[in-house]
C-alpha cells in the first residue's frame, strides 16, 4: 500500500529531465497540476462502489496543498480504480485511489496524499484496507 503524506515527486535527472520510474512497482503516475483549473467543479466518485462506507462523491478539497498526481492504468495486468476525479465537463483526471497487479508480480493498492487529510479518513482507510485484504 502507498499511502505517502506529501505528492510522489517527479523526480529529475542529471540534465534536468523528469524521471519517473514508479511504474516498476506498479504505481503509473501522471504529472497532472500545482493548482487545479480555475473556474471548475472537481468531483471525485466511486465508479463501481467498491470502497461502501465511502460516499459515492466527494468534492476535490478547495484549499492546502491541491498538486494532484493522478494514478493510471500503466504497465498492470490488473488495474481497478476505485476513486476518480473528474471535471464538471464529465472529463475523467485520473485515479486518486487505485489497485493494481503489476505485470512483474505483487499488488500495490495507492492513495492519493490529501484524502489521507479528510476528516472521514479512518473510513477510507478501513475500505482500502478491506480491498487490499481481498475482502472487497
Amino acid at each position: 500500500m502507498v499511502t505517502p503524506t506529501k505528492p510522489l515527486p517527479f523526480f529529475r535527472d542529471s540534465e534536468g529531465t523528469p524521471v519517473d520510474r514508479a511504474d516498476r512497482f506498479g504505481l503509473s503516475l501522471k504529472q497532472g497540476w500545482e493548482q487545479p483549473p480555475k473556474g471548475q467543479t472537481l468531483t471525485l466518485f466511486q465508479p463501481d462502489l467498491n470502497l461502501p462506507n465511502v460516499p459515492k462523491s466527494l468534492p476535490f478539497p478547495s484549499d492546502g496543498d491541491l498538486r494532484w498526481r493522478p494514478f493510471v492504468s500503466g504497465p498492470n495486468k490488473k488495474y481497478v480504480p476505485l476513486l476518480r476525479l473528474r471535471d464538471d465537463t464529465g472529463k475523467e483526471l485520473g485515479d486518486a485511489v487505485a489497485y493494481g497487479e503489476p505485470n512483474a508480480g505483487g499488488r500495490v493498492l495507492s492513495v492519493w496524499f490529501r484524502l489521507l487529510e479528510d476528516p472521514d479518513a479512518d473510513v477510507l482507510l478501513h475500505d482500502v484496507f478491506a480491498v487490499a485484504a481481498g475482502q472487497n
